[in-house]
């Protein structure tokens, strides 16, 4: 059994299937943990956000961590409730409008993605040692770290620790974990490895520090997952890293 960190998704479900049947045909007992931004820009966000409703749990086959695109849903569902006229940046809101949900359905997905952990820390067996993991959606900080290397925010409480420490250390703790672009790596020295997604690895501001587009990018301590899926190019696509042994596993092998 392996355990998979998969790229985000932004709407591309019927991709996610593809590559979550690729991955279980080689591996049936394959864990799996998306990164977040399961929603927006791609065709399907209802079906990719009713999906993880109803397979993801906090130690089961299906796992996630927060990522920027749902907790934007999460602060935009708390304006509309004041003013039921609050448009959302990704259009989500026309779902409500179109009768496609019903407003005590997206009260259902705002908590579920409520729920959902913004860092995943798990030591994984590999051939040569037990290697130390943290799997968050964008950015993770050294300030954030233990001396050994753990995520020193995780005995508290979500909404104690979301601003927590930014007077101590300068970075709040919300914003880098789900918002920050680490281009160049973590030179902490832990050994930690830290898995993310939030900048697809086609992007110019990648591809000028040595990313391969559209594949896996290793840089130091840091591992980036978003392949891209939602760009429209050549070179996007939807991959997913087994910690065991650092695999790489595309949906598309060379390309779309």
């Amino acid at each position: 059994m392996g355990t998979y960190v998969v790229g985000d998704i932004h709407g591309h479900f019927d991709e996610l299937m593809s590559l979550k049947e690729k991955i279980e045909n080689l591996d049936p007992d394959a864990v799996f943990i998306l990164v977040g931004d399961i929603l927006d820009r791609g065709p399907k966000s209802l079906e990719m956000i009713r999906w993880a409703m109803e397979h993801i749990s906090k130690d089961g086959k299906y796992r996630m961590v927060l990522g920027n695109h749902e907790d934007l849903k999460i602060e935009w569902w708390k304006k509309y409730k004041r003013n039921r006229c609050e448009n959302e940046q990704y259009g989500f809101h026309k779902f409500l409008i179109k009768g496609e949900v019903s407003e005590s359905e997206v009260e259902a997905m705002i908590e579920f993605f409520e729920s959902l952990p913004i860092v995943i820390e798990m030591d994984v067996q590999t051939k040569e040692k037990e290697q130390h993991y943290i799997i968050a959606h964008a950015g993770m900080c050294s300030d954030f770290l233990t001396e050994d290397g753990h995520f020193i925010y995780q005995m508290l409480e979500r909404e104690s620790w979301l601003r927590y420490g930014e007077e101590e250390t300068g970075v709040e703790p919300r914003m880098h974990i789900l918002w920050n672009r680490n281009f160049w790596g973590n030179l902490w020295k832990q050994d930690t490895i830290f898995v993310h997604g939030h900048t697809p690895t086609c992007v110019n501001d990648l591809t000028i520090r040595g990313a391969v587009p559209g594949r896996i990018d290793f840089k130091k301590k840091d591992i980036n997952v978003d392949c891209g899926i939602h760009i429209y190019d050549k070179y996007r696509n939807l991959a997913a890293i087994r910690l065991e042994d650092l695999e790489e596993i595309y949906l598309w092998e060379n390309g779309e």
